[in-house]
């Protein structure tokens, strides 16, 4: 079997996941940690910065292409009697979070990141590489009781690779 990745659901989210580990200040991660959807950490009731790629398609023009979405979410708790510290640092978190992907150099930047994980797993490939991503980032916050979610959804393109 080769390496080629056709589960980039999977792939694709803990490459998303090391890259921001690398940009996002340890500060920031000592409190809220960059982990992917597929964590147990990302249910629990504590702060945290999660990488989910919730679908992805081939393309059909050229079916060794493929298509997808990339959520990442700045989950951080508040409180009332210290809701405008929490909100700052929920917004601290979310501008580094959002600087890191608006990188001119994100394509080539994630595509480093995956070599490192696959020689880091003894493999020469990830099994795909990216070679777009689209320019426009949308952002969406939603505010509940005691929990703010902030997101940021990207569109990626690439091509499975051996």
């Amino acid at each position: 079997m080769s390496n080629q990745r056709y589960d980039i659901e999977w792939a694709l989210a803990p490459v998303v996941a090391a890259y921001l580990s690398g940009k996002i200040s340890p500060q920031i991660q000592a409190v809220s940690p960059v982990i992917t959807f597929f964590d147990p950490m990302a249910v629990d009731e504590a702060n945290r910065i999660i990488v989910e790629i919730p679908n992805s398609e081939t393309m059909k023009e050229l079916t060794g292409n493929f298509s997808g979405v990339c959520n990442v979410t700045v989950k951080s708790r508040w409180a009332k009697p210290s809701v405008a510290a929490d909100f700052k640092a929920h917004y601290d978190r979310v501008n580094w979070t959002r600087d890191s992907l608006m990188s001119p150099t994100l394509v080539a930047d994630l595509n480093v990141s995956a070599l490192s994980l696959s020689a880091a797993a003894g493999q020469s490939s990830v099994g795909f590489t990216l070679d777009f991503v689209k320019p426009v980032l949308k952002f969406k916050t939603d505010v509940r009781e005691g929990w703010i979610y902030s997101e940021a959804t990207f569109d990626v393109t690439g091509f499975f690779s051996p």
